[in-house]
């Protein structure tokens, strides 16, 4: 054995011989943290926007925390399949689930089964980056304005095709807020794919889109669509050009997905504040605002797990009596 074994057992042997409590070996374990491969569970398929942002997070994580953070892609169910495997991982501080809002604010909603419970299999640990939804007509439509699109549904209800990726999300969601507004009928279109929606938009084959930013700049690009409004509160950087819903006549809309870091229940408390920390510093920086708006979202701002926490609970009191309302249910 060599001399510090040797001074390590004589340690150990002299505090347990005087009485005094030894610190629980999990507590030491968290000091120790981390002391191996970190693995990251990203209910997305590989390359998928969700799958993009989580590998810009491990690999800067990985740089500060000086070990590797690996991505693990487990797709399926809109991250059903995902967000399980993440709840039955063990909470020793090496297993955390990339999210999303619709794993969280929607998904408890939707699905009949639902194979995960967010509040009893997860402790949040921050919100990274939020992204707004804009809402693209195709050209051919006439539609210059969301004044433009109101009075086009309301002259044709039920005649304007909406493309709909995922029923519940809050793209859907946050268009619904706005038809039912003026009480606006449309004809929900499913698609599976955005890069579907974009081909039919160009084609004239779908009339409207509400999709994600970081899309927009592709759709308008070649002149067959036109994004009309942006769906946060404020304008997005890379698109100045694109007017808020608020501007455009509906003070205070302010809808937007999210990406954000949750840990199984029970993992150690000070490894989440202390992965916190090394997020919010991560979030903060002029590296990772670039990045983000680059892919059509911002850095967000819920930075500690207390309004991480408030964030998603109060998106599930709004959007819960809606989902309902709308009788979506996935079996």
């Amino acid at each position: 054995m060599t001399q510090a074994g040797l001074t390590r057992r004589q340690a150990l042997f002299s505090v347990l011989v005087s009485g005094v409590a030894l610190p629980s070996w999990p507590l030491l374990a968290e000091e120790a943290w981390p002391s191996r491969m970190i693995k990251l569970i990203v209910p997305s398929a590989a390359g998928l926007p969700t799958d993009v942002h989580a590998r810009i997070i491990a690999e800067t994580l990985g740089e500060r925390l000086g070990q590797r953070v690996l991505v693990e892609n487990k797709p399926g169910a809109t991250g059903n399949i995902g967000m399980q495997a993440a709840a039955l991982a063990p909470p020793d501080g090496y297993n955390f689930a990339f999210v999303i809002a619709t794993y969280i604010t929607s998904n408890p909603f939707t699905f009949k089964r639902l194979l995960y419970d967010v509040e009893k299999d997860f402790v949040p640990v921050a919100m990274l980056s939020k992204a707004g939804f804009t809402y693209i007509v195709r050209e051919g439509l006439g539609v210059k304005s969301v004044a433009d699109l109101t009075a086009y549904i309301k002259a044709n209800p039920g005649k304007l095709s909406v493309a709909n990726i995922a029923p519940g999300s809050l793209a859907h969601l946050s268009f619904e807020v706005y038809l039912r507004s003026f009480g606006g009928k449309v004809e929900m279109v499913p698609y599976r794919t955005g890069a579907q929606v974009m081909q039919d938009l160009w084609g004239g084959q779908v009339d409207l889109y509400p999709g994600p930013v970081g899309s927009t700049r592709q759709v308008q690009a070649n002149g067959k669509a036109r994004a009309l409004a942006i769906t946060t509160i404020e304008r997005h950087p890379s698109l100045p050009n694109v007017p808020t819903m608020a501007e455009q006549g509906f003070p205070g809309y302010d809808y937007f997905g999210w990406y954000g870091v949750m840990a199984p229940k029970n993992t150690p408390p000070a490894i989440v504040e202390r992965l916190n920390r090394e997020i919010a510093t991560i979030v903060t920086s002029q590296q990772y605002r670039e990045r983000m708006i680059g892919l059509g979202a911002i850095p967000g701002d819920a930075l500690t797990p207390e309004r991480f926490l408030a964030l998603y609970r109060e998106e599930a009191a709004r959007f819960g009596p809606l989902i309902r309302s709308m009788n979506i249910v996935v079996e």
